[in-house]
């Protein structure tokens, strides 16, 4: 677990991160909400949150998770030690800083691609980023 401690007089904490749509990232994947974290436990001080405690940016408890949207509010009355678990389900998109590493980090993965009557243009893409 990441624990985190919390001054008194906290009154929310947001779970901030990366987010996908899982349909958009696995093949056969008909899930089209966006995820953030699978959050298996939060406690503060111990205690399991409430239900109340968990705002806007979380979807509906599953068995042993709860999905963040990638933004997600829960709700804390004073301060103390946060506790948090997740578990790693969701495969994200890569992300690159600026679009000519995100260029060239895309060409480099369809360079790794072994296709013999595939191809594929170098030229067109930029175009739409222009």
């Amino acid at each position: 677990a990441t624990l985190a401690e919390l001054p008194s007089g906290t009154r929310e904490v947001r779970l901030s991160s990366r987010s996908a749509v899982p349909a958009w990232t696995m093949a056969g994947n008909d899930d089209h909400r966006r995820l953030g974290v699978a959050v298996t436990a939060l406690r503060l001080d111990g205690a399991d949150l409430a239900d109340a405690a968990f705002g806007a940016g979380w979807h509906a408890r599953e068995p042993g998770l709860r999905w963040t949207d990638g933004d997600a509010a829960v709700a804390i009355t004073g301060g103390g030690t946060l506790a948090i678990r997740l578990a790693p389900l969701l495969r994200y998109w890569a992300h690159a800083r600026g679009e000519k590493p995100a260029r060239a980090a895309a060409y480099a993965a369809m360079d790794r691609i072994d296709w013999p009557e595939g191809f594929f243009r170098r030229d067109i893409g930029w175009r739409a980023l222009g």
